[in-house]
């Protein structure tokens, strides 16, 4: 079997795939998906809650804009779960979930080197970790379709110049 290569491009593939997804489903349901700050969330636990919180932080922490946490992310991804998973998704996700939180522990530096070092082993030649790959796939997309995501860190910027029909081309001639 053939190692997925991922690069620059794929990612971006990805991304515009789930922004257009993410568009399409916000579009079949009125009701809100996010988990407000005060509020329980609706399918992990406390603990599950926090440690995603922690986690997405470690992925995308606040840098000069918003980081995984301010944008959202793990409140938008409990209210999918809860709301659009199945029950297999939802096992599987929980089983993941649990994977990666028992091994990224310690202090924040000690959490930091271990999510390095799975990193490298999720995305390296022997593609090991494909429920981290989920994980961190699942937070990515989510920051991206955020509002956040979708206009500080990546804004959409329109093809520049302006639009002309009817531009003279040079020795070109007229049918």
């Amino acid at each position: 079997m053939q190692a997925l290569e991922l690069n620059r491009r794929k990612m971006l593939q990805a991304m515009f795939t789930a922004v257009g997804s993410s568009v399409a489903l916000t579009s079949c349901t009125h009701q809100a998906v996010l988990v407000q700050p005060s509020q329980e969330p609706a399918f992990y636990t406390s603990d599950e809650f926090t440690n995603l919180s922690v986690l997405a932080d470690l992925i995308i922490p606040d840098t000069n804009t918003p980081g995984a946490v301010a944008a959202g992310v793990p409140s938008f991804m409990d209210g999918l779960m809860a709301q659009w998973a199945s029950a297999a998704t939802q096992s599987q996700h929980r089983e993941n979930l649990a994977r990666v939180l028992a091994e990224v522990t310690g202090s924040r530096a000690q959490k930091e080197a271990r999510l390095i070092a799975l990193d490298a082993r999720a995305f390296g030649t022997s593609q090991a970790e494909p429920g981290y790959r989920s994980i961190k796939q699942f937070i990515v997309n989510a920051y991206f379709t955020s509002e956040i995501g979708a206009t500080q860190e990546r804004p959409w910027i329109p093809v520049p110049g302006r639009w002309d029909p009817a531009v003279e081309i040079e020795g070109a001639t007229h049918v």
